[in-house]
């Protein structure tokens, strides 16, 4: 549902790393999930933990926003990675 890329990585005492993102295109939402990659190689996929825009606690982050993300179980980020959110939907046959 969208795609964006980590600008800088931030330490906040006592959580953890977050990572400091703009959004390329599509939507972040904090009911999804999230993959991470780093030059073309996929390096994690979890739930998101939390997504902040200007410190508060937001639902989504639109194409053009700059915010601040977390995945739950992943505290390695670097500048460049693509952090792209995804939704899973149950379709029956």
């Amino acid at each position: 549902i969208g795609r964006a890329e980590v600008r800088q990585v931030f330490r906040i005492r006592g959580i953890g790393y977050i990572a400091g993102c703009y959004m390329r295109t599509g939507v972040a939402r904090r009911n999804a999930s999230a993959r991470i990659a780093r030059n073309g190689k996929l390096l994690n996929t979890g739930p998101i933990g939390s997504l902040k825009h200007l410190q508060e606690n937001v639902r989504e982050v639109k194409t053009g926003f700059e915010f601040g993300v977390s995945i739950e179980g992943w505290n390695d980020y670097a500048p460049d990675d693509i952090i792209e959110f995804f939704v899973s939907e149950r379709v029956e046959v």
